[in-house]
């Protein structure tokens, strides 16, 4: 059984907190550094934090159920484990119910609170979402695998790893993928 103490969360947090703020620092530079010439519409900036916030929900969602997996044992150190699986394709099925959800209440809502949808059209705005949706539950995943299976390995509890990095990366991973989406699509 893991013996939880105010000093082991600090000393496994505090590394891992500063790098991500760093991340965090630098995407947030490179998102400000492009506003103006790379979104195209009011509402696909709108779309950012919207995206960005619900992809760090479901990794963490994620990253919490898989390092309690670990904790009990029910979840094994392996990609072909059942349980892991099964949570996989739970996050993907809740990611793309909540995302297309989103897209719809955000399109429709837009115009309402004054945000303009600009030149892009319904079907290019569901096609960017999904795509972007998809894709950062996939990065959500992977991330969330990748630092809990290690950080498991290493003695290191995933509860003070994997939240901070799957959002981080979640977040900086959002805006590359809408970026790279709006470049292809819109």
């Amino acid at each position: 059984m893991t013996h939880y103490s105010i000093k082991r969360i600090v000393e496994e947090s505090l590394p891992i907190l500063t790098f991500c703020i760093v991340l965090e620092v630098i995407g947030g530079t490179l998102l400000d550094s492009q506003k103006a010439d790379f979104f195209k519409s009011p509402v696909i900036l709108a779309l950012i934090p919207v995206i960005n916030g619900l992809g760090g929900n479901l990794g963490t969602i994620f990253g919490s159920r898989l390092s309690s997996g670990l904790h009990l044992g029910y979840i094994k150190l392996t990609l072909k484990d059942k349980y892991l699986l099964k949570n996989m394709k739970e996050l993907l099925l809740a990611g793309l119910v909540v995302f297309l959800s989103i897209s719809f209440i955000l399109w429709f809502l837009s115009p309402v609170v004054g945000v303009e949808v600009g030149n892009v059209s319904f079907f290019k705005f569901l096609v960017l979402v999904l795509l972007a949706a998809i894709s950062l539950t996939g990065v959500a995943i992977v991330v969330s695998i990748f630092t809990a299976f290690l950080s498991f390995k290493k003695g290191v509890d995933p509860d003070n790893v994997v939240t901070p990095l799957v959002t981080t990366i979640g977040d900086l991973s959002g805006i590359f993928l809408i970026a790279l989406f709006v470049s292809l699509f819109v």
